[in-house]
C-alpha cells in the first residue's frame, strides 16, 4: 500500500497548512507530515517552468512529468506533475502533483520484485475535479485513503529504440556511474517539443530491470526537465535540450537519437565493460535476469558490504553471480589463474553470505586444473585448505575430488597429501573410503609411500572390510621396498588381531612368499608370525604349522637354505613348530642334521639353551636314539667349535648338569669337558679377571674328567705359587713357578694375571724378590734382577731426619742385594730347577750389572757384597759372575776421596 499526496494551487478553504490561495497541499493520506510534505515533496511540488513550458501549458501540450527519488527518512516517492490548462479559478494554467509515499515493505514490494514496471503510470491521477476544490463546503482531506500499487503496464523486456548496441552499453556505463562513481547528473537530451514520456519512462523502467534491487531506489528519475538547474534533486533526467547546450560539471548527457554521448570517455566505459556487458546480457534472458537479482538480494541481505554503491561492491557481485549461475562458461569468466585466485579471495570473505547452489558452481572452477594437467596455484591451494574443513558438503566434495584427481598425476602430490592427511579423519565414511582408494592406487606407483602408508594405519581401524582389504592389497604389494618395510610390519602387526579370516590368509600368502628370501624382511615376518600365533585359535595355529613345514620341506630343493638357516634366530612359534617336526617326524633325515647345526652352531648361550631343549624332548628315547644325537651333537661341536670364554663354558656345564638323565651327563661328559679343560688356560687372557682361580677350581672340583687334566694342574699349581709367596717362602715360589708349561703366550697371561692377582698385596722379602723373578721370567725371559732389586731396596717408612732417612735407604738396599745374591745363587745351584731359568740368571741381559751398579753405590755395599758372596760355594756360578762384575761396575773415587782413604788407614 502506498500513502498520497495531492500538491496543487487551491482556494484557500481547501489549503491545508498555508490557508491561502495559492499552491499547497490539499490532499494527504493519514501519517504524511507537514514536515515531510514541505522538505521531502518539495523537490517535486516546486515546478519552474521556463516560458516555453508555461506556454505549452496554456496550450494543453505540455505532457506529465514522472519521477522518482528517495526521501531523505527513507521512503521511495513516486510522484506525477500534471500540467493543468485551467486551473479552479478558469483563468489561469496550473499544475498538479500527486505523489505516492512507500514505506518500508512496501517500498520492499514494489522494488524488490523482478516482473512489472517499477513506474506505473497507471497509478496518478491528472484531473482535479474529483476533489471538487471550488465548492464553498470543500475543506483538506487529511485522511485520504491508501492506495495498493498497480502495475498494469506492460512489463518493459526491452529498451527503447534507440537505446541497443554500442549505445546501450554507454548508457548503463553512464548509469553506473551515476549510482557508484562521482558523477552528479545524468542528462537524457530530447528532441525539443517533443512528448518523449513514454521513451523516459520505458527507458527507466528497463534500466531499473537489470540492476539489483538495493541500487534500484537510488536511481532518482525525472522524465523531462528544461533546464539543468531544474529539480537538480533528480539524477537522471530527461532534458530538452541539445547535448552541447547543456552546460553542467560532473554530468553526462546523452542524446540517443544523435547516437552521442558528453562525459564519460571511452576508457571508462572499458574499465566498466564487464558489469556492463553482464547487464546489457540480461535483457535478452529472462530466467538469467531473474536469477541474478535473487542472488544480488540474498547476498546483499546478508553482507552488508554487498550493498554498498561502489563499483568494487557491484562488480564482486557479478563476477560471483557469474561464477556460481548455470548460463556462464567460467572459462570466459575467469580466464587464467590470477583472476581465479582473485575469485577464491573474494569467496572466501563472502562464501557464507552466497545460496549454497552458488558456492558449489563457483568452487567448480577448480575442476579446470585437473582437466588441464595443471598445478592449483599456491595462494589458491593455501587459501583452499584453509577453507576446506568449515565448508559445505558440496563444495568440500567439489575441493576433494579435485584433489584426488591430481593425486594421479606429478602435480604438488606431495602438498595434496599433506592436505588429504590433515582432513580424512574428519570425513565422513564415504568420503574416507575414496581417499583411501585412490590412495591406494597411487602407493604403488612408489610416491611418498611412507606418507600414504602413515594415513593408511590412521585410518585403518575406522574403515570398512572392503576398504581395509585395499589396503591390505597396497601394503603387500610393497613389502619389498626397505623404506616401507618397517610401517607395512607395523600396520599388519597392529591390525592383524582384527583381520576377518580372508584378510588374514592374503597376508600369510604374502608373509610365505617372501619367506624363502631369507632376508630381514623374512626375519621380520617371522618375528610377526610368532607373536600373532600366540593368541590365534588351534585351528588356525595348526594351519600355519602346515604351512611352514610346507615352506621348509619346499626350500630343500633349492640349493641354499636360508629359510631353515634364519627360523632358528628368532625364536618362537616358527622355532618351535620347525623343532617340533625335526625331534618327531624328521630326525632320520638328511634336514635334520642341517638343522642340528644351526642350532648348535651359534653363540654358546644359544646352544645351551638348545642342548637342554633337546635333553628335555629326548629324555625319553631309547639309548640308540639318544647315541645317534649324541654323536651328531658332537660332530656340529667338532666342526663348529664355540667361541666362548671360560666363564660361559662354566655356566653350559652347570646349565646341562642341572638336569637328570643320561643325555644331558653324556653331552657334559664327552663334548663339554673336554672343551672345559682346553679353555682353562684361557683363564689368565682375560683381562677383566671376570673369573679368579680359585672360583675356577671350586667349580669344576667335583668334576673327575676335569681334574684330571693337565690343565687343571697348572691352576692348582698357581694357587701353591701364589700361597706360597704370601707364607714367605721363597724357594717354593721358584719351585712352582718353574713347573708352568713353556707356551710363551701361557706363560705372559699367567705372569700378568699374578701381577694383578697380587695388586695391593703385601708380600715378605724373601718370597716377594722370588715372585718378582719368577714373574719377569715368565713374561719375558729373563730374570729381571735390576728391577727386583728396585722394587726391594726402597725404605718401608721414609723419615724426615736426613740421617736416619739415609740409613734407612742403605739397610734397604743392602738388605735386597744379600737377600737377591744368595736367592740366585741358590738357584744356580739347584739341579732340580729348569735349565732356562738358571741360565736366565747368568745371561747379559739378567739385569745383574745393573743392580750391582746401583747397589755398589750405596755406602758400605762393597764389604756387605762380598760378605754375602762369601756365603756361597767359591764355584758357585752366580757368585763367579757377581765377582767378575764387580771391578766393572765400582764407582771410581775422586783425587781428594782416594787421599782421604789412605790417609784414615795411615
Amino acid at each position: 500500500m502506498a500513502l498520497q499526496h495531492f500538491y496543487a494551487r487551491v482556494p484557500a478553504r481547501v489549503s491545508l497548512y498555508n490557508r491561502a490561495d495559492g499552491f499547497d497541499t490539499f490532499a494527504c493520506s493519514e501519517g504524511i507530515t507537514r514536515d515531510f510534505s514541505e522538505k521531502e515533496l518539495s523537490a517535486v511540488c516546486n515546478v519552474a517552468l521556463s516560458p516555453e513550458d508555461a506556454e505549452l501549458v496554456r496550450q494543453g501540450l505540455l505532457a506529465p512529468v514522472y519521477t522518482q527519488f528517495l526521501a531523505r527518512s527513507g521512503e521511495l516517492v513516486q510522484s506525477c506533475v500534471t500540467f493543468l490548462q485551467k486551473d479552479y479559478t478558469g483563468e489561469r494554467s496550473a499544475y498538479m502533483v500527486h505523489s505516492l509515499i512507500f514505506n518500508g515493505e512496501d517500498r520492499a514490494a514494489l522494488l524488490n520484485v523482478p516482473e512489472g514496471p517499477v513506474l506505473d503510470r497507471s497509478n496518478y491521477l491528472h484531473e482535479m475535479d474529483g476533489f471538487d476544490v471550488t465548492n464553498p463546503g470543500a475543506r483538506p482531506v487529511t485522511d485520504y485513503p491508501e492506495t495498493a500499487y498497480k502495475k498494469e503496464e506492460p512489463d518493459v523486456s526491452e529498451f527503447p529504440e534507440g537505446a541497443a548496441g554500442d549505445m546501450l552499453r554507454r548508457y548503463l556505463c553512464a548509469v553506473l556511474e551515476l549510482l557508484c562513481g562521482k558523477v552528479k547528473n545524468l542528462f537524457i537530451s530530447l528532441p525539443l517539443q517533443q512528448d518523449r514520456t513514454d521513451f523516459m519512462c520505458t527507458l527507466f523502467n528497463a534500466t531499473v530491470r537489470v540492476l539489483p534491487y538495493h541500487l534500484r531506489s537510488a536511481l532518482s528519475f525525472a522524465s523531462r526537465v528544461s533546464s539543468p538547474a531544474q529539480v537538480p534533486a533528480f539524477r537522471m533526467r530527461g532534458l530538452t535540450m541539445l547535448p552541447e547546450q547543456v552546460k553542467a560539471n560532473k554530468s553526462i548527457i546523452i542524446s540517443f537519437e544523435k547516437k552521442q554521448m558528453l562525459g564519460l570517455s571511452d576508457e571508462e566505459v572499458m574499465q566498466q565493460l564487464p558489469i556492463v556487458d553482464f547487464l546489457c546480457s540480461l535483457r535478452g534472458n529472462e530466467a538469467l535476469r531473474r536469477e541474478f537479482l535473487r542472488f544480488c538480494q540474498h547476498v546483499t541481505d546478508r553482507m552488508s558490504d554487498f550493498a554498498a554503491p561502489t563499483f568494487k561492491a557491484l562488480g564482486d557481485l557479478v563476477l560471483l553471480f557469474r561464477c556460481g549461475c548455470d548460463y556462464c562458461e567460467d572459462q570466459n569468466v575467469i580466464p587464467n589463474d590470477d583472476k581465479l585466485t582473485d575469485l577464491i579471495l573474494l569467496y572466501e570473505k563472502c562464501r557464507k553470505a552466497l545460496p549454497d547452489e552458488f558456492r558449489i558452481r563457483i568452487m567448480r572452477v577448480l575442476r579446470r586444473y585437473p582437466e588441464e594437467h595443471r598445478e592449483i596455484p599456491k595462494k589458491v591451494f593455501t587459501k583452499l585448505s584453509k577453507m576446506y574443513p568449515t565448508e559445505i558438503h558440496g563444495t568440500r566434495r567439489i575441493i576433494l575430488d579435485v584433489v584426488l584427481e591430481l593425486i594421479h598425476t606429478d602435480l604438488m602430490r606431495d602438498k595434496l597429501l599433506v592436505f588429504l592427511g590433515g582432513i580424512i579423519e574428519q570425513e565422513d565414511v564415504g568420503s574416507r573410503a575414496d581417499i583411501i582408494r585412490h590412495l591406494c592406487a597411487v602407493l604403488y606407483g612408489g610416491f611418498l609411500q611412507p606418507q600414504i602408508l602413515a594415513i593408511f594405519a590412521r585410518c585403518y581401524e575406522g574403515a570398512d572390510e572392503e576398504v581395509r582389504t585395499q589396503i591390505l592389497e597396497k601394503a603387500l604389494l610393497i613389502i619389498r621396498t626397505k623404506a616401507v618395510q618397517e610401517q607395512v610390519i607395523n600396520l599388519i602387526d597392529e591390525q592383524y588381531t582384527d583381520m576377518t579370516p580372508a584378510q588374514k590368509t592374503m597376508v600369510l600368502d604374502t608373509v610365505f612368499e617372501q619367506l624363502g628370501e631369507g632376508d630381514a624382511l623374512a626375519a621380520e615376518l617371522i618375528r610377526l608370525i610368532n607373536t600373532h600365533a600366540k593368541v590365534e585359535d588351534p585351528a588356525h595355529c595348526e594351519e600355519l604349522r602346515t604351512r611352514i613345514l610346507k615352506e621348509i620341506e619346499r626350500e630343500q630343493r633349492r640349493p641354499a637354505h636360508p629359510l631353515l638357516q634364519m627360523q632358528h634366530a628368532v625364536s618362537g612359534f616358527f622355532a618351535e613348530t620347525v623343532a617340533d617336526q625335526m625331534l618327531q617326524e624328521w630326525s632320520g633325515r638328511r634336514l635334520f642334521g642341517e638343522w642340528l647345526q644351526i642350532i648348535l652352531g651359534g653363540p654358546l648361550n644359544e646352544r645351551t639353551a638348545n642342548l637342554v631343549y633337546l635333553c628335555q624332548k629326548k629324555s625319553d628315547a631309547d639309548g640308540k636314539e639318544q647315541e645317534k644325537l649324541l654323536e651328531q651333537i658332537r660332530e656340529v661341536f667338532r666342526e663348529h667349535p664355540p667361541q666362548a670364554t671360560l666363564a660361559q663354558l662354566l655356566d653350559a656345564v652347570d646349565q646341562l648338569g642341572a638336569l637328570y638323565g643320561p643325555l644331558p651327563d653324556a653331552i657334559g661328559e664327552k663334548i663339554l669337558f673336554p672343551i672345559v679343560r682346553d679353555a682353562l688356560p684361557n683363564l689368565f687372557k682375560d683381562p677383566a679377571r671376570t673369573l679368579t682361580v680359585e672360583q675356577v677350581i671350586q667349580r669344576v672340583e667335583k668334576k673327575p674328567l676335569i681334574t684330571g687334566c693337565s690343565q687343571y694342574q697348572m691352576l692348582q699349581n698357581y694357587l701353591y705359587m701364589k700361597s706360597e709367596a704370601q707364607a714367605g717362602r721363597p724357594a717354593a715360589v721358584i719351585r712352582y713357578g718353574d713347573r708352568f708349561s713353556a707356551d710363551p703366550a701361557l706363560r705372559t697371561g699367567l705372569a700378568r694375571y699374578m701381577k694383578a692377582d697380587l695388586a695391593g698385596v703385601t708380600l715378605p722379602a724373601q718370597s716377594g724378590l722370588a715372585m718378582a723373578l719368577m714373574l719377569s721370567f715368565l713374561q719375558t725371559g729373563r730374570a729381571g734382577l735390576a728391577d727386583a732389586y728396585a722394587a726391594f731396596a726402597q725404605p718401608a717408612e721414609q723419615s724426615a731426619d736426613k740421617k736416619a732417612a739415609a740409613k734407612a735407604a742403605a739397610d734397604a738396599a743392602h738388605q735386597a742385594a744379600e737377600l737377591l745374591i744368595l736367592l740366585c745363587g741358590s738357584m744356580v745351584d739347584d739341579a732340580t730347577l729348569s735349565e732356562p731359568l738358571r741360565q736366565a740368571l747368568l745371561a747379559e741381559d739378567s739385569g745383574l750389572r745393573e743392580m750391582l751398579s746401583t747397589y755398589l753405590a750405596t755406602p758400605g755395599a762393597k764389604e756387605r757384597l762380598q760378605a754375602a758372596l762369601n756365603r756361597l760355594k767359591p764355584q758357585n756360578a752366580f757368585a763367579q759372575a757377581c765377582r767378575a762384575l764387580i771391578p766393572q761396575v765400582m764407582p771410581k773415587q775422586s783425587f781428594l776421596s782416594s787421599l782421604l782413604g789412605k790417609f784414615k788407614k795411615g
